[in-house]
């Protein structure tokens, strides 16, 4: 009860949707955060289920809004994993509406191919803690 509690990640990140109309071609760039809250964003923009479960709640008053059915919604996520350069973490061209999240790897969550940077501690070669998508 009494422990104590690490960070053993720094993960950070933006990310931003498209409304896309496969019929016609068109595309509205639309802001998340006028439907979350500043907390509900930022926790959204690192974690790739909760980006896919946002477009599917979001998708139906899009459609409402623009006044177009069958809108396929994108993003863009560009992720940082303790200390490394942003990446892009999800696919841009899927349909995050129908993306789906489970146990096993999804397809439309690019891996995470960069090393941590090496960090030098007093004369010895460190690899930073951490890793993984």
């Amino acid at each position: 009860m009494f422990s104590w509690h690490m960070k053993l990640r720094d993960k950070s990140g933006r990310v931003e949707f498209t409304a896309h109309d496969p019929a016609t071609g068109r595309s509205w760039e639309f802001d998340h955060r006028d439907l979350l809250s500043a907390r509900q964003a930022r926790k959204m923009a690192v974690r790739p289920n909760l980006i896919a479960q946002f477009a599917r709640k979001a998708k139906p008053g899009l459609e409402a809004s623009i006044g177009v059915l069958g809108l396929e919604i994108r993003g863009t996520a560009m992720v940082s994993l303790n200390g490394r350069d942003r990446r892009s973490m999800i696919d841009p061209e899927i349909d995050l509406t129908r993306a789906r999240w489970g146990w096993k790897s999804a397809d439309w969550i690019r891996p995470l191919e960069v090393e941590l940077p090496v960090q030098e501690d007093e004369g010895q070669s460190v690899r930073a803690a951490g890793g993984g998508r």
